[in-house]
């Protein structure tokens, strides 16, 4: 039995009940359609629509209006901001053999697929506008591509592996991605294509699943059996990233050594080496993992010459660059 609740007082207001005993909505994922007419319950061997209103079962697909010579298991399914297609990850099932994973696009008013490309099975995610989704092409990639165009916008290297869901923030400028094994949370600026913050604070033992933005980007949330709600920090600009403090290099101008203070807000492999006018690298001041948050780093200018140099701070691919006099 599937019941409908009215949130403004939780009163159940329908109970559809499943016919027959091949279907049950226990451990199903449901969708809603974007015009709150349809209820749809997806369970590994297909679809079932039913309408919201009646109860009534509209269409049970389990072939999608395919001749299939294999079995299909569906892994997990996205409404089309436009109500006119479901997408969705499966594997195809051949007798004695590995599966081969698809992802595919739903036509609504068929019933039959339309579209079919390589793809892992994954979570998927939409964006607000319904012009970017999420796919997980292998191992090492994740995509993001127009499900109108099927261009891909981004490719993400990841271990997509340890990916247990997925959201668009609503002005689509980031995509969260949740990696459970890790127990991190990766925000990743779309424009840019790479990630820009990483939420790493879940006790011990916990496994992040499931994943949200609230409609103001002021929160980020996951579950674990326990809910972990954090500032999201892209537009808010506050939170767990350490205080920001001016990056500055001092004494400058210096005759001896100096001190390079600068604030990372990812943990990471880093490097501070100091370049004269020409581009070529004369000095390595540091080389090796750091913590987020501020640094502090000594560097020796000795054996250098007077003149003008350039001191470069690089980690998770951003630079930070000083300017540097040196007066003997």
């Amino acid at each position: 039995m599937l019941e409908i609740y009215e949130t403004e007082n939780w009163t159940s207001v329908k109970k559809i009940e499943i016919p027959g005993d091949s279907f049950s909505l226990l451990g199903a994922q449901v969708l809603i359609s974007p015009d709150n007419r349809i209820i749809v319950g997806i369970i590994q061997e297909g679809f079932y629509f039913y309408d919201i209103q009646t109860g009534e079962l509209l269409k049970h697909v389990w072939d999608y209006g395919q001749d299939l010579t294999k079995n299909i298991i569906v892994a997990s399914g996205i409404y089309s901001n436009d109500g006119s297609h479901i997408y969705f990850t499966s594997t195809d099932i051949k007798p004695s053999t590995t599966g081969d994973e698809k992802l595919r696009f739903l036509n609504i008013q068929t019933y039959e697929v339309d579209y079919v490309s390589d793809a892992r099975v994954s979570y998927l995610a939409i964006s607000k506008s319904g012009n970017m989704i999420t796919n997980v092409l292998n191992l090492d990639e994740l995509q993001i591509i127009n499900p109108i165009t099927k261009e891909i916008i981004l490719r993400i290297p990841v271990h997509t592996e340890e990916i247990n869901s997925m959201v668009f923030s609503p002005d689509e400028k980031y995509l969260a991605v949740n990696f459970g094994r890790g127990k991190v949370i990766h925000v990743y600026d779309i424009k840019a294509g790479k990630s820009i913050y990483q939420y790493t604070t879940v006790p011990s033992g916990y496994a992040l699943t499931g994943i949200g933005i609230s409609p103001d980007q002021k929160y980020i949330v996951s579950s674990s059996g326990y809910i972990f709600l954090y500032k999201f920090l892209p537009t808010t600009g506050i939170g767990n990233i350490p205080e920001q403090k001016e990056n500055i290099i001092y004494p400058n101008p210096t005759n001896g050594s100096i001190s390079i203070r600068f604030s990372l807000q990812l943990s990471g492999f880093t490097k501070v080496s100091i370049y004269d006018n020409m581009g070529k690298e004369v000095n390595n001041f540091f080389q090796g993992p750091l913590d987020r948050g501020e640094q502090n780093i000594q560097g020796n200018i000795m054996g250098l010459k007077t003149g003008n140099y350039f001191v470069k701070v690089s980690s998770n691919g951003t630079d930070i660059t000083f300017k540097l006099i040196i007066n003997k």
